[in-house]
């Protein structure tokens, strides 16, 4: 059996991220202030698994219509149930993945389509992968030894994604080698979204005020993590407040033009800013946001390309207008949507 030892402050959220029985909103309170520690302990994964200590789980049966060729890759969903605790709807999968088309490009073509598949963001996903077919019965062996403040873990899977709602992170973690895990490495790779807590490589920011409140956006490398790409997060602080809230954030391949146009304020109350999918305003001095992304809301078109949002121009009576756009491989496609709250809802012209 592998043992890793990891320390103690890694405990807590190791158990609320790895227990198939835990329920959402005491996973929610772990892991919203310890999301580093989960990463400490997904280094298990797809290290050799025994099932000497490991519990097995009953397989619930994988509903119709939910088809497994969407993403040109034969894979096979073995188990798949959905609950709802307090309002929070989650979606737990295992899928059995054949060792000849296990690799990072295919691992995130099946994460990326069962994102689609579940498109509403408030939805918390857990999707794992396993290429030994025996080890989908089990759950994670995880003992807690007291005498050395440490644990060991036997984790039976190849990969794990998730999607978070409550950081807008969707993310997975594998093993770079099925065939001899011990020579394999885990890697991390964000699809979309920042992950919280990871050590930031600050490159540059532009910050602007109107007395009441502040914007900025920060430009930052995260050290290994893939894709190697840039991050961008539009943050808030409010009042003589030196704490900044984070309003979302999103990835670029190379450095974008200086954003502080797409950060505006209407008045010392009302504020906006926005960047590639993401729209915030708040009409409260940055007491509170309201945050829109084009694809979270059924317009008048399909939203199943990636919307970018063009320009944003609002008034001071609160109308105002926004142009999105999507590229395809022979075109390029414009749409107006236009505002009557600041911001706080759109719809199209």
């Amino acid at each position: 059996m592998f043992k890793k030892l990891l320390s103690l402050h890694g405990i807590t959220a190791l158990i609320a991220s790895t227990s198939l029985l835990l329920i959402t909103c005491k996973l929610v309170l772990s892991w919203s202030g310890n999301s580093e520690s989960v990463y400490a302990q997904m280094k298990s994964i797809g290290r050799p698994f025994t099932s000497d200590n490991a519990a097995k789980l009953p397989l619930v049966p994988v509903p119709k219509g939910i088809n497994q060729w969407q993403c040109h890759i034969p894979y096979e969903l073995v188990h798949e149930v959905q609950t709802d605790s307090a309002g929070a709807r989650r979606v737990e999968a295992k899928i059995f993945l054949s060792k000849h088309v296990y690799s990072r490009d295919n691992l995130s073509q099946i994460f990326t389509c069962y994102s689609q598949q579940y498109s509403d963001r408030q939805i918390y996903l857990n999707v794992r992968i396993y290429t030994n077919r025996q080890n989908i019965m089990y759950k994670e062996y995880v003992h807690w030894d007291k005498s050395v403040g440490a644990r060991e873990s036997n984790v039976p899977y190849e990969a794990i994604f998730q999607r978070e709602p409550w950081h807008s992170v969707e993310w997975y973690i594998y093993n770079t080698n099925p065939d001899d895990p011990n020579k394999g490495e885990s890697k991390i790779v964000i699809l979309k979204g920042v992950l919280p807590f990871r050590h930031q490589k600050p490159l540059e920011a532009w910050q602007v005020s109107n007395g009441m409140f502040d914007m900025r956006i920060r430009a930052y490398e995260l050290p290994g993590v893939s894709p190697d790409k840039i991050y961008y997060t539009l943050e808030s602080s409010s009042g003589s407040s030196k704490t900044w809230h984070s309003l979302f954030s999103t990835q670029h391949d190379s450095p974008i033009i200086t954003p502080r146009h797409q950060m505006q304020f209407i008045s010392e109350s009302i504020g906006y800013g926005y960047l590639d999918q993401f729209f915030a305003v708040t009409v409260d001095s940055g007491k509170s946001w309201n945050t829109w992304r084009p694809d979270n809301y059924p317009l008048d078109f399909q939203c199943c390309k990636p919307w970018i949002i063009e320009s944003v121009n609002i008034d001071s009576d609160g109308s105002g207008w926004m142009t999105i756009g999507t590229k395809s491989e022979k075109s390029y496609e414009l749409k107006m949507l236009v505002t009557q709250d600041y911001g706080q809802h759109w719809v199209t012209k």
